[in-house]
C-alpha cells in the first residue's frame, strides 16, 4: 500500500502528473462529455440532423450495453438509460460517493460491469468495479453491487474488457511509481480473487480476444498471447512489413480471423498467416461485424490523433469505414447522403454497439454525439442523432 502523498513540491508534481495520466486513460485519451440537455430537431433531407432524443449534442460515449429492455451508456460524467422502444434518456443515480463513470461491458443480457469513480468532479478518487443487474424498466430496478475497489493510493481502475462467451472480466489498473506510468493486468476481476497477469507494464491495453482457444491481448504498441497466466509477445509481420504505429483495437470475426487496427494500416491473421493493407493518413480504432440486409461485413472506426503526422488531409476525424466481406484492402466510405449530411463522416469514431435483435447500429463518437442507424438499402443507412 502506498503512503499518502506529502504536501511538498515533488508530491504536487507527482499528483499533477498522476491526475493527467488518470484522465487520459480513464476517459480514453481525453474523451469529453457535456451535461446540458438541449434537444434539437431538424430534417436530414435538408442536409441537417434528425434528433430523436434528449442526449447532449456533443456527448462522448465510452461504452454501451443492453440490460433487459434498457440501453445503458457511459459518457464519463454519467450513466444514462432509455427503454429499447423509447426515446428519452435519463441519468441513472450512482451509488453514494461516485460521480464519474468509465468503461462498461456486458457478460450476459442481464448482467453488466462498470467502472465508477469517486470525487470525479473535484479530483479523481478511488475507483471501483460494480456489477449492474436487472431486467430494468425503471432506475430502481437496476441494482449496483460492488465487486472490487482500488484505493487512489494504489492506482486507478482504468479499463475493463470481456471476451464474448467467457465469464471473465479483464482489467487494467494504472499507477505511478517513481514518476513512471505503469499498468497491472488482471483477469477474473469480477471474482473475489482476481488473478494478476503481469505488473508494471508501460503500455495500456486496447483489446482482449480469443482465436481458436488462444487469448490475444493487444496493447497500444504490441500484440501478446496470454498463456499460463503470462504474456508472450507475438510477431505481427509479413515477409515485407512489421506492425508499427498505435494499435486501436483487436477483433475476431465470425470467419475466425483476427483483425488489428493500427496507425495507417489494418492487419488480419487466420491463425497461420498475417496479411496487411496500408491506408495512409488514417488512425483506425475499434471494429464490429454486422450482417444486415444492406451490408454484411466489418466496420472500423477512425479518429484524428493530435500531434500526429498521420492524419487525413483535413487534419480532423474521419468517421468509419466498411470492410465488405472482411476485405482489409478495400475499405469503403459509407454510401448515402445521410452519412455525410449528418456530419458523422467528420466524427472521431471510438466504437460501436449492435443490437442483433433489432438490427440497429449505434456509433460512439468523440464529442459528436451518439448515432443510431439501420441499413435500409445496399450500404445506405438511416441515421439519427440520439
Amino acid at each position: 500500500m502506498c503512503s499518502r502523498a506529502k504536501t511538498n513540491s515533488r508530491a504536487k508534481t507527482k499528483k499533477s502528473f498522476t491526475l493527467l495520466y488518470v484522465l487520459m486513460v480513464v476517459l480514453a485519451s481525453l474523451f469529453y462529455s457535456c451535461t446540458e440537455l438541449e434537444p434539437v430537431f431538424a430534417s436530414i433531407e435538408n442536409e441537417e440532423i434528425i434528433r430523436t432524443s434528449n442526449l447532449p449534442d456533443k456527448v462522448t460515449t465510452l461504452g454501451m450495453v443492453r440490460i433487459g429492455d434498457l440501453y445503458v451508456i457511459s459518457t464519463g460524467g454519467a450513466l444514462y438509460r432509455r427503454k429499447v422502444d423509447g426515446e428519452n434518456w435519463t441519468v441513472i443515480p450512482l451509488p453514494d460517493g461516485h460521480q464519474g463513470v468509465g468503461d462498461i461491458v456486458s457478460l450476459d443480457p442481464l448482467a453488466s460491469y462498470v467502472i465508477l469513480i469517486k470525487d470525479y468532479h473535484v479530483n479523481i478518487g478511488d475507483t471501483a468495479l460494480f456489477q449492474i443487474n436487472g431486467d430494468a424498466s425503471t432506475d430502481t430496478q437496476l441494482t449496483f453491487t460492488s465487486v472490487q475497489t482500488v484505493s487512489k493510493a494504489d492506482g486507478v481502475l482504468s479499463r475493463i474488457f470481456i471476451i464474448e462467451g467467457q465469464d471473465n472480466v479483464f482489467a487494467n489498473v494504472s499507477k505511478q511509481e517513481d514518476g513512471a506510468a505503469l499498468i497491472d493486468y488482471y483477469q477474473n476481476y469480477q471474482t473475489a480473487s482476481p488473478q494478476l497477469i503481469e505488473s508494471d507494464r508501460n503500455d495500456y491495453t486496447t483489446g482482449f480476444v480469443d482465436l481458436n482457444g488462444v487469448t490475444y491481448v493487444s496493447t497500444q504498441s504490441q500484440l501478446f498471447e496470454l498463456s499460463a497466466g503470462s504474456l508472450n509477445m507475438v510477431d505481427v509481420k509479413t515477409a515485407e512489413d512489421n506492425l508499427t504505429g498505435l494499435i486501436g483495437g483487436a477483433y475476431v470475426s465470425l470467419a475466425n480471423e483476427l483483425y488489428l487496427s493500427a496507425q495507417d494500416s489494418i492487419w488480419k491473421y487466420d491463425a497461420t498467416t498475417w496479411t496487411v493493407a496500408t491506408h495512409p493518413n488514417i488512425q483506425f480504432t475499434r471494429f464490429i461485424e454486422i450482417d444486415e440486409v444492406g451490408f454484411a461485413g466489418i466496420l472500423v472506426g477512425t479518429r484524428f490523433i493530435p500531434g500526429s503526422v498521420l492524419t487525413n488531409s483535413f487534419g480532423s476525424d474521419d468517421g468509419y469505414r466498411e470492410l465488405a466481406g472482411g476485405d482489409i484492402a478495400e475499405i469503403a466510405i459509407p454510401a448515402g447522403n445521410k452519412y455525410s449530411s449528418g456530419n458523422l463522416n467528420m466524427a472521431g469514431v471510438l466504437g460501436f454497439f449492435h443490437d442483433d435483435i433489432l438490427d440497429t447500429l449505434f456509433v460512439f463518437t468523440s464529442s459528436q454525439g451518439l448515432w443510431r442507424g439501420s441499413y435500409v438499402a445496399s450500404r445506405d443507412v438511416d441515421w439519427f442523432l440520439e
